[in-house]
C-alpha cells in the first residue's frame, strides 16, 4: 500500500479540512515539535483503512465538534483506490456513536464504488487489497521509536522469543495451552468414567437379590387379591339394600318437597283472589267520575297544543342563534388569523432588519480581508529574497570552513616542519627535509622561518574562525528570522481565510434577509388592507345577515312559552286519570274472570295439600330398617378399602422391585458405553498431549524460526552490505556447543558480525556499526512479515527518535535511510529536530495553531 493524497477533517488536532498529497514523493521528512500532530497523520491512514488508531473512534473526534472524515487515496497492486470513513458522536449520554466506511477504484470513467453491505464487509475488502491486516501493517511498515533494536540488544536466550513475538507465535502458545487444558478435561473424564465403572461392578452383584425380591412380592399380591374379592362380593349384596331403602327415601323427600309447593301454590292463589277482589271495587269507583274526567281532559290537550307551538318556535329560534353564533365566530376566528399573520410577519421583519442592514459591513470587510491575503502573498513572495539570501550566506560560510581546513593543514605542516628542524639541530650534518648538508646556522635560520610562517598562518586561520563564527551566527539568524516570518504570515493567512469563509456566510444571510424584507413588506401591506376593508369570508357575512333577519321575524316569546308551560303541567293528571279509564273500561270483563279463576284454584290447591299428607306418611313407615342397613353397609366397605390399601402397597412394593432389576439390568449396556468413553477419552488424552508438545516452544515454534532466520539473514546482509561497503555480514545460530565437559549442544539465537577483522558477537560492536546491524535487521524483520502475509512492502514509516542519537549517529542514520530508498516506492521519516530538516529532499512540516493544526510542504 503506497498512500498518495490524505484529506481530514475534525480529525484529532486538525480541525478544518486539511490535506497532504504525497503522489510522486519517494523520500520526505515530517517534521515539527512535538504534539503538533505528526503521529496523527499515520493515525489518520490506519483509521481510514482498518478503523483502528491510539485510542476509541469517539476520542478521535476534535473536541469541539461531533463529527469526522478521513479520505485516503492509495495504490494497491498497480490500482488507484480510494477510502473514505466518517463517524458522528453519540445523539444522546450512553448512545451509540454511527461510523461509515466507503471504497472506490479509479477507472476511466471516475471512481467506481467497491462499498460493501457493511462496514466489516467492506473493512474485510481493504485488508485483502493492501495485502495486510492492521497488526501486520503496524509491525512491518512502521520503524516505531526506540524499537529498532529491541530484538538485538535482547541476551541471546531471550531473542528467540522477540522473534515469536514479532511473527506472531504467540498465537501457537495458546493453541499449546488450550490442548494441555483438553488433556487435563479427558484426564479428569477417565477418572469419571472410571469411578462410574466401579459403582456399576458394585451394583450388578445385587441382581440375584432383586430377583427374589420380586418372586416374594408376586406370591404376596396373589393371596391378597383372593380375600378382596370375598369381601367386594358381600359389599355389593349390602349396597343393594341400601340403594332400594335410599330410593324410598328419595321419594319421600320428592312427597315433601311437593306437598311444600302445594302450600306455596296454595298461598299464591288465596293472595291473588283477595288482590283481584280489591282491583275490582277499585275499577267501579273510578267508572262513577267518567264525566268529570273527559272535560278535564279535553281542557289538557288545548293547552299542550298552544305549548307545542311556542316550543316549535324555540327550537327555530335556537336554531338560528347557533347559526349566528358559529358565523360570527368564523368571521372573528379569520379576522384574528389575519391580524396574526401580519404580527409574525412585523415580527420576522424586526429580526432580519438588522441583518439586512449589516450587509453592507459585511462585504465591506470581506474587500479589506481580500486585500490583506493579498499582502500576505506579497510578503510570502518576499520570503523567497530571504532564502536567496539564506542559501548565499551557507555558500560563504561553506566556503570559510573549506579556507579554515586548508590553513590549519598548512599550519600543522609547518608545525611538523619547525619539530623536525629543531629536533635535529645538534650533531646533524644534513637537512632533515632534503637530505642536503647544513650548517648550524642555516638549519636555526630555517627553523625560524618556519615558524614565523606557522605564527602567521595561525593569526589567518583565528581571522577566518571568527569569520566563520560571525557567518553562521548570520546564518542561524536569517534561518531564525525566516521561520518567524513563515509561522507569523501563516497564522495570518489561516485567520484571514476563517473570517473570509464565516464573511461569506453573512453576506448570503444578508441578501437573503433583503430580498425577504421586500416580500414581506408587500405582504403586510396586502394583510392590513384585507383588515381595513373586511375583504374576507364574504359569503359567511351575507349569511349573517340572513340570519339577523330571520331571527327578527320569528318573534319568539319566553313568557307566552312558559304561561302555556304551566297550564299544561296543571291539568296533566286528567291525562293520565283519561288513560285510567279507558284501560278500566276495557279490562273490566277480564277482571271479573280472573276473580273467579283466582277462587277455583284455591280449592284445588286444598285438596293437592291433602292428598301429599297422606302419601308422606306412608312412606316414613317403610323406611325404619334404613339406619341398620347402612352401618352394616359402610362397616364392609370399611373392609374392602383395607384389602385394597394392602394390595396397593404390595402393587408399589413390587413395582419398586421390578425398577430395582430393570435398572440393574440396564447397567450392562451403561457398562458398555462407559467402557468406550473410558478407551475414547484415554486416546483424546494422549492426542491432547501430542498436540501441546507440537505446539510448544520446541514444536512448530522452533521449526517457523528455523525457517524463517535464513530468509531474516539473507534480507539482513543485502541492506547491511550496501549500507556498509560490504564490510559487515551477520550470521544468526541457534545452537551452540555447551562449556561442560559433555560438549552437547544448548539452545540460543547468537547474532555473530563479520568484518575486515574477523567474526565477533554483536555485543562486541557499538556506535554507527551496531546502528546500522540494528537497523538492518529491523528492515529485514519488517519485509519478513510483509511476505508472510503475502504482500510486498512499499512503504516503510520511520519513527525512530533521532533525538537520542550524537551528531555522528543521525548522519549514519540518514546514510542508512538513503541506502534502502530504492528498496521503497515511499520512506516517510518523522523527526521533531531542526538540523535534520535539510537532510531530506522533502520536508512535510506539521504546525498547530489556535484553528487546528495545520501542514505545509517544501
Amino acid at each position: 500500500m503506497v498512500p498518495l493524497r490524505l484529506a481530514l477533517r475534525n480529525f484529532l488536532c486538525y480541525r478544518g479540512p486539511t490535506s497532504l498529497d504525497l503522489a510522486g514523493l519517494r523520500l520526505a521528512c515530517l517534521c515539527g515539535d512535538n504534539g503538533n500532530g505528526k503521529s496523527a497523520l499515520l493515525d489518520a491512514m490506519t483509521w481510514a483503512l482498518w478503523g483502528k488508531a491510539r485510542g476509541p473512534d469517539d476520542d478521535l473526534i476534535h473536541m469541539a465538534e461531533s463529527e469526522m472524515e478521513v479520505d485516503l487515496e492509495f495504490l494497491a497492486g498497480g490500482q488507484r483506490y480510494r477510502a473514505v470513513r466518517r463517524r458522528a458522536r453519540p445523539h444522546r449520554p450512553g448512545g451509540a456513536g454511527q461510523t461509515a466506511l466507503e471504497l472506490f477504484q479509479a477507472t476511466a470513467d471516475g471512481w467506481l464504488p467497491l462499498t460493501g453491505d457493511g462496514v466489516r464487509q467492506t473493512e474485510a475488502r481493504v485488508s485483502q487489497l493492501v495485502g495486510l491486516d492492521y497488526g501486520t501493517f503496524i509491525n512491518s511498515a512502521f520503524l516505531v521509536q526506540g524499537r529498532a533494536d529491541e530484538f538485538t540488544v535482547k541476551p541471546p536466550n531471550q531473542r528467540k522469543q522477540v522473534l515469536a513475538d514479532i511473527l506472531g507465535l504467540g498465537y501457537y502458545d495458546q493453541a499449546a495451552a488450550r490442548a494441555r487444558e483438553s488433556a487435563r478435561e479427558r484426564e479428569g473424564q477417565r477418572q469419571a468414567q472410571e469411578a462410574a465403572l466401579t459403582r456399576i461392578e458394585t451394583d450388578l452383584g445385587r441382581l440375584p437379590q432383586y430377583q427374589g425380591e420380586v418372586e416374594a412380592q408376586e406370591a404376596q399380591l396373589a393371596k391378597g387379591a383372593s380375600g378382596l374379592a370375598e369381601s367386594q362380593a358381600n359389599l355389593q349384596q349390602l349396597e343393594a339394600g341400601v340403594h332400594r331403602l335410599e330410593a324410598l327415601q328419595a321419594q319421600l323427600q320428592g312427597t315433601i318437597k311437593a306437598r311444600q309447593q302445594a302450600a306455596e301454590r296454595l298461598a299464591h292463589w288465596q293472595g291473588e283472589l283477595a288482590r283481584r277482589q280489591q282491583a275490582l271495587q277499585e275499577h267501579q269507583a273510578l267508572l262513577a267520575q267518567t264525566v268529570s274526567i273527559q272535560e278535564g281532559y279535553a281542557r289538557w290537550q288545548e293547552a299542550a297544543a298552544r305549548e307545542e307551538a311556542h316550543a316549535r318556535k324555540l327550537g327555530q329560534a335556537l336554531a338560528l342563534r347557533g347559526e349566528r353564533m358559529r358565523l360570527e365566530q368564523a368571521i372573528a376566528a379569520e379576522r384574528q388569523r389575519l391580524e396574526g399573520q401580519r404580527r409574525e410577519l412585523e415580527a420576522k421583519m424586526a429580526l432580519w432588519r438588522p441583518v439586512a442592514q449589516a450587509l453592507l459591513g459585511y462585504e465591506r470587510q470581506r474587500d479589506e480581508a481580500t486585500a490583506r491575503v493579498k499582502d500576505l502573498a506579497q510578503a510570502e513572495a518576499a520570503l523567497e529574497h530571504q532564502a536567496r539570501e539564506l542559501d548565499a550566506a551557507r555558500e560563504q560560510e561553506s566556503r570559510l570552513v573549506g579556507t579554515l581546513r586548508q590553513l590549519a593543514s598548512e599550519v600543522q605542516a609547518l608545525k611538523e616542519k619547525t619539530h623536525l628542524l629543531g629536533s635535529r639541530l645538534v650533531g646533524t650534518p644534513r637537512c632533515p627535509l632534503c637530505g642536503s648538508e647544513l650548517g648550524a646556522e642555516q638549519r636555526e635560520r630555517l627553523r625560524a622561518e618556519s615558524a614565523a610562517q606557522g605564527e602567521d598562518k595561525a593569526r589567518e586561520m583565528q581571522g577566518v574562525e571568527q569569520d566563520q563564527l560571525r557567518q553562521r551566527r548570520q546564518v542561524q539568524t536569517l534561518q531564525e528570522q525566516a521561520a518567524r516570518e513563515r509561522q507569523r504570515l501563516g497564522k495570518e493567512r489561516a485567520a484571514l481565510e476563517g473570517r473570509l469563509q464565516a464573511l461569506e456566510g453573512d453576506i448570503s444571510r444578508g441578501r437573503q434577509a433583503s430580498n425577504w424584507m421586500a416580500q414581506a413588506s408587500q405582504q403586510v401591506q396586502s394583510l392590513q388592507d384585507r383588515l381595513s376593508s373586511g375583504d374576507f369570508l364574504k359569503e359567511e357575512q351575507a349569511h349573517l345577515k340572513e340570519v339577523l333577519a330571520q331571527e327578527a321575524h320569528l318573534a319568539y316569546d319566553p313568557a307566552q312559552h312558559q304561561a302555556a308551560r304551566e297550564e299544561r303541567d296543571r291539568l296533566k293528571h286528567y291525562q293520565e286519570l283519561y288513560q285510567r279509564l279507558g284501560e278500566v273500561q276495557a279490562s273490566l270483563e277480564a277482571e271479573r274472570q280472573a276473580t273467579e279463576t283466582a277462587q277455583l284454584e284455591v280449592t284445588q290447591w286444598q285438596a293437592a295439600c291433602r292428598e301429599a299428607e297422606q302419601r308422606q306418611a306412608a312412606l316414613e313407615a317403610g323406611l325404619v330398617e334404613l339406619p341398620h342397613v347402612a352401618r352394616e353397609a359402610a362397616e364392609a366397605r370399611r373392609q374392602v378399602e383395607t384389602l385394597a390399601q394392602q394390595q396397593a402397597r404390595l402393587q408399589a412394593e413390587l413395582g419398586a422391585a421390578w425398577q430395582r432389576l430393570d435398572a440393574c439390568l440396564a447397567l450392562r449396556g451403561e457398562r458398555d458405553q462407559r467402557l468406550a468413553a473410558l478407551a475414547r477419552a484415554t486416546e483424546d488424552k494422549s492426542l491432547y498431549e501430542e498436540l501441546a508438545e507440537a505446539f510448544g516452544k520446541r514444536g512448530i515454534q522452533a521449526l517457523i524460526i528455523e525457517t524463517v532466520l535464513p530468509e531474516l539473514e539473507a534480507e539482513a546482509n543485502r541492506l547491511l552490505a550496501r549500507m556498509s561497503d560490504n564490510r559487515l555480514r551477520v550470521a544468526l545460530e541457534t545452537q551452540r556447543q555447551a562449556r561442560s565437559r559433555k560438549g552437547d549442544a544448548i539452545e540460543t539465537l547468537d547474532i555473530n558480525i563479520s568484518d575486515e577483522l574477523g567474526t565477533r558477537p554483536y555485543e562486541m560492536y557499538s556506535g554507527g556499526e551496531a546502528f546500522r546491524i540494528d537497523f538492518a535487521l529491523r528492515i529485514a524483520l519488517s519485509k519478513l512479515l510483509a511476505r508472510r502475509a503475502g504482500a510486498p512492502l512499499p512503504t516503510l514509516f520511520i519513527d525512530e527518535g533521532f533525538g537520542t542519537q550524537d551528531a555522528e549517529g543521525r548522519e549514519k542514520l540518514v546514510e542508512a535511510i538513503r541506502s534502502i530508498q530504492d528498496d521503497f516506492d515511499l520512506i516517510l521519516v518523522i523527526t521533531h529536530m531542526e538540523d535534520m530538516k535539510d537532510a531530506f529532499p522533502v520536508r512535510i512540516e506539521v504546525a498547530k495553531t489556535e484553528a487546528g493544526s495545520t501542514i505545509s510542504m517544501s
